[in-house]
């Protein structure tokens, strides 16, 4: 788009530059001419005309045609505004978004780690509780099964007509 308008814009100047040489050869032979005697002077001062009417119909049209390449290259401008206007916007949501997140996660891994930690100690700290009163309850069990054992070996003995 750019480079037609440049285009456009570079015709308009060469087009002007060789209106202003055209014109200023035939308002020189329209001055020159009559003063060394020659009397067509009508048809010089037409072609002027005529030349001046070409030119400015053509720049006329070479100027719609930038005009109408700037409108167009104001409006995408504009638009290419809009939509980087709304990247930005949801890049800087998802920025909110991402830091949120990312504290919320620190937040929760602070969170399990201190859990984790508890548990640790609980465990570990109930291993040494737990393994006295593991081993107490099984000296007692044994010790109740041995004097069971013992007051009731006879008895046992008797009744299956054990003997020695």
């Amino acid at each position: 788009m750019i480079n037609r308008l440049w285009k456009i814009i570079s015709d308009i100047a060469a087009m002007l530059y060789n209106s202003i040489q055209s014109t200023n050869a035939n308002i020189l032979r329209g001055i020159l001419l009559p003063i060394m005697g020659i009397h067509n002077l009508e048809k010089i001062l037409g072609k002027i005309s005529e030349n001046l009417d070409e030119n400015k119909s053509s720049l006329n049209h070479k100027i719609d045609e930038a005009r109408d390449a700037l409108v167009q290259t104001s409006k995408i401008i504009n638009e290419l505004e809009v939509e980087l206007n709304k990247n930005v916007e949801n890049l800087e949501i998802a920025k909110d978004e991402y830091k949120k997140f990312s504290r919320l996660a620190k937040v929760e891994r602070d969170s399990a780690a201190s859990l984790l930690e508890t548990v640790a100690e609980t465990v570990d700290s109930g291993k040494k509780k737990e393994r006295w009163f593991n081993f107490l309850i099984s000296a007692t069990t044994g010790i109740i099964i041995f004097i069971i054992g013992i007051w009731l070996g006879p008895f046992i003995t008797n009744f299956f007509n054990i003997n020695k």
